[in-house]
This record gives C-alpha cells, structure tokens and sequence, in this order.
C-alpha cells in the first residue's frame, strides 16, 4: 500500500506547523523575538516516542531564558493540527 504523504512533505508541514506557532507566540508575546534554528524533525530512535520528533524547544531554550517545557506547551497549544497529523505530544528531556 502506498502512502499518500512523502516523508519530506510530512517533515515540511510539521516544520511549518511549529514555524507558524512560535511566530504567534511571539507577536502575542508569550515567546520574546529570536532567530530560529535550523530545521529539525527527525524520526525517533525508540517507536513509542512517536513517527517524527523535533528539539527545537530545547533549543529554544537557552536563548529564549525559558524552561523547555514551558515552551513546547505554548508551541503545542498553537500548533495547528491538519491531517496526516493525529497528535503532539510532549516528553521531558531525557524521556
């Protein structure tokens, strides 16, 4: 069976969908105004972290002066979900 998404379109949109939250967060002000790093959404090493996953809360992190955690909730609450997106889910660092 053939899958109707390519793994790069599905990384694109995510990256979009995170991309798109942060700037609302920050012209709302709950996220101070910086420079995003480069693109990052992989696969996960272990299955049951989920099909993508990306850092950029932890990498956020430091240059925002924010607990990572702090910041992946304000992404996650303004992440837009489309399909072939089901969830997002947050894990601690070092899970």
């Amino acid at each position: 069976m053939t899958q109707p998404y390519s793994l790069t379109t599905i990384q694109d949109q995510i990256w979009k969908g995170i991309t798109e939250a942060i700037s609302i967060a920050q012209n709302n002000g709950q996220l101070p105004i910086c420079e995003l790093p480069f693109k990052s959404i992989e696969h996960p090493q272990n299955p049951s972290h989920g099909d993508y996953s990306s850092n950029i809360a932890l990498r956020l992190a430091k240059p925002l002066k924010m607990n990572p955690m702090k910041i992946v909730e304000i992404i996650k609450d303004l992440f837009k979900v489309k399909m072939p997106i089901e969830s997002i889910s947050a894990a601690k660092p070092g899970f």
